[in-house]
């Protein structure tokens, strides 16, 4: 039974239910059998070296009530674990991915209440003002990366997930927003990866910059830096 954790925890470990739960079955019940009868033949060989002083006739073999009884045996027993642990992580998943809803649906929540902040326009549009005084030129792409920010706001906020190269784009307009009125005064750096198809919660990155902004101070001489990197690994 030792031998057979061992060799479960080193499945369990490389193969997950949720990604691949077939192949964990058959890896699991054919590695009860090819186990179970190593391990049974060592040990009745072991058995009669101790007691008769040699090795047992191996004519036994052909004799299903010798050696398969125990085999089924263990088969049985890690089916109905196997089944068990199965069940258990299905449970655990749909638990955890309604928690999961719970969170998002307050995350939405949070991110429709806040996705036109008065303030954040009403600086905006005092930038903007300065800009058509100053540099109208400038101004026009303030008007495109600021319009262009606000349809990703309205496309996405009916959405749970968004791809990370989009979000990612969005964030991008944002920060050129939030560089051209504070200027000098704050310096953001995106280190994520784009490739793979990688997820992510709309509007998750630029609220992590808002609040970095809303509760922080910006100067010249002491400019906020802000840097966002992943810290996953992508397959």
């Amino acid at each position: 039974w030792l031998g057979h954790a061992y060799i479960q925890t080193k499945i369990s470990n490389k193969f997950k239910w949720l990604r691949n739960p077939v192949s964990r079955i058959l890896l699991i019940l054919s590695s009860v059998i090819c186990y179970s009868s190593i391990a049974f033949l060592v040990v009745q060989s072991i058995m009669n070296l101790i007691v008769f002083g040699k090795l047992p006739n191996y004519g036994w073999l052909l004799d299903f009530k010798i050696w398969g009884i125990p085999i089924l045996i263990s088969f049985i027993v890690t089916l109905i674990i196997t089944a068990t642990d199965f069940f258990l992580n299905w449970k655990n998943a749909l638990i955890e991915k309604e928690a999961l809803k719970v969170k998002m649906l307050s995350y939405r929540y949070e991110a429709l209440r806040n996705q036109v902040n008065p303030h954040f326009m009403f600086n905006s549009l005092n930038v903007l003002i300065h800009l058509v005084q100053n540099n109208q030129k400038q101004a026009v792409e303030f008007i495109h990366q600021f319009s262009q920010l606000y349809r990703y706001v309205l496309e996405s906020r009916e959405k749970e997930l968004v791809p990370l190269e989009e979000e990612i784009t969005f964030v991008k307009k944002y920060i050129y927003l939030l560089q051209t009125r504070f200027e000098d005064k704050l310096e953001v750096k995106l280190k994520l990866v784009e490739k793979n198809k990688a997820w992510i919660v709309p509007m998750a990155i630029q609220s992590l910059i808002e609040n970095a902004v809303k509760h922080n101070q910006l100067s010249k001489v002491k400019p906020l830096k802000i840097t966002i990197v992943h810290n996953y690994k992508l397959k």
